[in-house]
């Protein structure tokens, strides 16, 4: 009989210490900012699939494929509702002339790096076109044009 009341003990203090190294808090806070909101959705790989992208293609046909609005997180709303935010894929453009040659450059937003409510460079892709012509995709392609002799 003694037994069987060490074993429940035992078995009693094994779950105790297993279950106190299971344990989960979730303290999530209702209203977040969008830049904690992203953060907890940052993602690994671009927001924009930049494989349906290829060089050759018409500006008109990359604007095409790209949407115009990029998800980056949720809002809690009152009750549980949620809404979803979004940012503009398009951040900036710019004209670029090197050596006599021109180019438009357009920075759509690829990546969260720091999630803190700015886009900023290092978070943006740059599309360089030459003649309304998709040339380059990437931000080495992209330096490699600026540094033309």
């Amino acid at each position: 009989m003694l037994t069987y009341y060490w074993q429940r003990i035992i078995c009693c203090i094994g779950l105790v210490i297993c279950g106190g190294c299971a344990v989960v808090t979730v303290n999530k806070p209702i209203n977040q900012s969008p830049a904690q909101t992203a953060q907890t959705l940052t993602p690994s790989k671009p927001m924009i699939d930049l494989s349906k992208i290829s060089i050759g293609m018409p500006i008109d046909q990359v604007k095409s494929v790209i949407s115009d609005e990029i998800p980056v997180g949720f809002t809690v709303k009152e009750e549980g509702q949620t809404s979803q935010l979004t940012v503009k894929s398009l951040q900036k453009e710019e004209a670029l002339s090197v050596q006599g040659f021109s180019y438009q450059v357009l920075y759509y937003f690829t990546y969260i790096v720091h999630p803190d409510d700015q886009i900023t460079d290092d978070e943006l892709t740059p599309l360089v076109f030459e003649n309304g012509i998709l040339i380059a995709k990437t931000w080495d392609d992209f330096n490699k044009i600026k540094s033309k002799p």
